[in-house]
């Protein structure tokens, strides 16, 4: 008895720790700002943030890491996050994206400021203008969090944001806290951040994020892109029977016992 009673506390906590995850809406930022063109940022600000936001979703969290491709693969690109129900595509029609591997010390970039945040592969990119698109990823389920970490972002003046929607219709945005330089100066270059979205509700849940920008003389890299997929309703009915099947258990024990 005493099994099964500690059976359902864990059940029904993890619901509503899922229910209160739905509520909280908490955006994570974290950045470091003390590279060069030539090297690295250190990672403390960055990470800090990167691991909240790990720990916010738990066992849901999957990444990519662009790993998998070969040195300057150029969109659509298919990502995988590690789930085999969930499809999701990059695109940047008319962008110069494409996938490039990292100088591999640990210390020193590409010598234009960029690099990868864990391992080799990163993803780099040129952005647009007036908050145009610089690409997006396309996801083919509901997604109810969206992270990465970007590198050398705002030397070159171009402030980031992210457009989340969901059948074409815009349900969140993320305009990301940073200063961006003006170009004139290097503080930004060799930069290092993590920016992380999580949905406040279902109507906020998305299948499609735009990452869009303000200047096109910026070039940056993304790597670490992390989501969290919306479990299907058969498996929200499937954890739902769990629930009532321990409950008639308990049930006909105690019955049994009277």
């Amino acid at each position: 008895m005493i099994t099964l009673r500690k059976s359902l506390f864990a059940v029904g906590a993890a619901m509503a720790l899922s229910a209160g995850a739905a509520q909280a809406q908490p955006t994570f930022y974290g950045q470091d700002t003390n590279g060069s063109s030539t090297t690295r940022a250190s990672n403390i600000g960055t990470a800090n943030a990167r691991n909240a936001f790990l720990a916010f979703l738990g066992g849901s969290a999957r990444t990519e890491e662009f790993e998998s491709f070969l040195i300057g693969d150029t969109p659509p690109l298919e990502l995988d996050f590690g789930t085999d129900r969930t499809i999701a595509t990059l695109n940047a029609a008319g962008q110069s994206g494409r996938v490039l591997r990292d100088p591999g010390d640990g210390l020193t970039t590409d010598g234009f400021g960029r690099y990868a945040n864990s391992r080799p592969g990163y993803y780099e990119t040129r952005s647009t203008t007036d908050d145009n698109t610089t690409f997006t990823i396309n996801f083919s389920q509901r997604i109810s969090a969206f992270g990465f970490v970007g590198i050398d972002i705002g030397d070159f003046g171009s402030q980031l944001s992210l457009q989340f929607l969901r059948g074409g219709v815009e349900v969140a945005t993320f305009a990301l806290p940073y200063v961006a330089s003006d170009g004139t100066d290097s503080r930004r270059d060799g930069s290092r951040l993590f920016a992380g979205f999580t949905a406040s509700n279902r109507f906020e849940q998305f299948d499609q994020v735009r990452f869009r920008g303000t200047d096109r003389d910026d070039v940056f890299a993304f790597d670490d892109m992390t989501i969290a997929v919306v479990p299907e309703p058969a498996t929200v009915g499937l954890l739902a029977t769990g629930v009532a099947a321990l409950g008639l258990v308990g049930y006909r024990r105690r019955r049994d016992q009277a």
